[in-house]
C-alpha cells in the first residue's frame, strides 16, 4: 500500500473515531433533555438515531483499522481490504432499518413537536453536515470506502434532520402536520439511490469484480508506456477501495532473466507511484512467439492453394 494512503488512513481512522464520539454526546443530551423538558417523539427517534451513528461509526473505524494495521497475515495473505466492504453493507442496511422506523412512526404516530426540539434539531443537522465534510475529505484521501459510506450517511442524517426542522417549524407556525411528512419523503427517495449506490459497490467487491473499464484501460496504457512491452492479459479486481491482480507482458525471448527482471520492477515502482490504490500487484511475463504470424500467413496460404487445386 502507497505509504502516503497509509498515512491517510490514520487520519480517516481518527475522523471516524470523531464522529463516533460526537453521536455518543447527542445520543446522551437528547434522552436527558426529553426527562427536564418533557417527552418527544422527534427528539426519541433523533436520540435512537445518534446512538446508531456511534454503532457505525466506531465500525467504520474498526475496519480502517483492520485494513491498514492488520492487514497481512499468514491466513490473510492477500489482506483485509474487503473488511471495509462488509462495513459498509453493515452502514447501508442500518440506513435502511432507520429510515423504515423513522417513516412508520412519523406515519403512524404522529405528535406535535415542542419548542425546544427546533434548537436541537437544528444543532444536530449542523453537526452532521460538518462530520459529512471533515469525514469525506479523509475517506477521499485515504481511499476509505467505509468512511465513504459513513460520510455519505452523514449528509444524509444532515438532510433529514435538516428536513425534519423544517416540517416542525411549519408544523408550530400552521399546527398543521402533512408538511414534516411530505419533506420526509422527498428526502427519503434521495437517500435510496445513495444507498443503491453503496451496495452495488460493496458487492461489486466482495465478488471480485473487474475495476471499471476505463480505469483498466488507462492502467493497461500506462504499463505499456512504462515497461515498453505489450500487455498480453489483465486480471485485475476491486478490493476494497483498492485494487489487485495479475499483469502479464509479452517479452522478447532473447533478452536476459536480470533484464526482464528490471522491466517488471520499474513497471511496478512507477504503477504504484501514479496509481497509489493499486496493491498487491503481481506482474508476470511471456515470451513473445516471433514465429506466430509466419505460421498464420503459412497455413493461409496453403489452404488458398488447395482451394485452387
Amino acid at each position: 500500500m502507497h505509504v502516503t494512503i497509509i498515512r491517510n488512513r490514520e487520519q480517516a481512522f481518527k475522523a471516524a473515531l470523531t464522529a463516533g464520539l460526537l453521536s455518543i454526546i447527542f445520543a446522551v443530551i437528547e434522552p436527558l433533555t426529553m426527562i427536564i423538558m418533557g417527552y418527544s417523539s422527534i427528539i426519541f427517534a433523533d436520540a435512537m438515531h445518534s446512538f446508531l451513528d456511534a454503532v457505525m461509526s466506531f465500525a467504520t473505524a474498526l475496519s480502517i483499522y483492520i485494513t491498514f494495521k492488520k492487514r497481512f497475515s499468514s491466513k490473510f495473505p492477500w489482506g483485509l481490504y474487503k473488511i471495509e466492504n462488509l462495513a459498509s453493507l453493515f452502514i447501508a442496511f442500518i440506513t435502511i432499518y432507520f429510515i423504515i422506523i423513522i417513516i412508520t412512526q412519523t406515519v403512524l404516530n404522529p405528535s406535535k413537536t415542542p419548542l425546544y426540539a427546533l434548537p436541537l434539531l437544528l444543532a444536530g443537522a449542523s453537526a452532521s453536515y460538518s462530520m459529512y465534510k471533515y469525514e469525506i475529505k479523509w475517506a477521499r484521501r485515504a481511499r476509505s470506502s467505509s468512511l465513504l459510506a459513513d460520510a455519505s450517511h452523514a449528509k444524509i442524517d444532515a438532510y433529514i434532520t435538516l428536513a425534519a426542522f423544517m416540517g416542525a417549524l411549519v408544523e408550530i407556525i400552521t399546527n398543521v402536520l402533512i408538511f414534516q411528512l411530505i419533506i420526509l419523503f422527498m428526502i427519503t427517495l434521495y437517500i435510496i439511490m445513495d444507498i443503491i449506490h453503496i451496495l452495488k459497490e460493496s458487492f461489486l467487491s466482495l465478488l471480485d469484480a473487474t475495476p471499471p473499464e476505463e480505469k483498466v484501460i488507462d492502467i493497461i496504457k500506462t504499463v505499456e508506456e512504462i515497461s515498453g512491452t505489450k500487455v498480453a492479459k489483465t486480471m485485475l479486481k476491486r478490493a476494497g477501495s483498492f485494487i489487485m491482480g495479475t499483469i502479464i507482458l509479452e517479452i522478447d525471448p532473447l533478452i536476459t532473466l536480470k533484464e526482464a527482471h528490471k522491466i517488471v520492477m520499474r513497471t511496478k515502482r512507477k504503477l504504484y507511484s501514479k496509481y497509489p490504490e493499486i496493491t498487491n500487484l503481481i506482474i508476470a511475463i511471456k515470451p513473445i512467439n516471433k514465429y506466430e504470424n509466419y505460421s498464420t500467413t503459412y497455413i493461409t496460404i496453403k489452404n488458398n492453394l488447395n482451394k485452387l487445386t
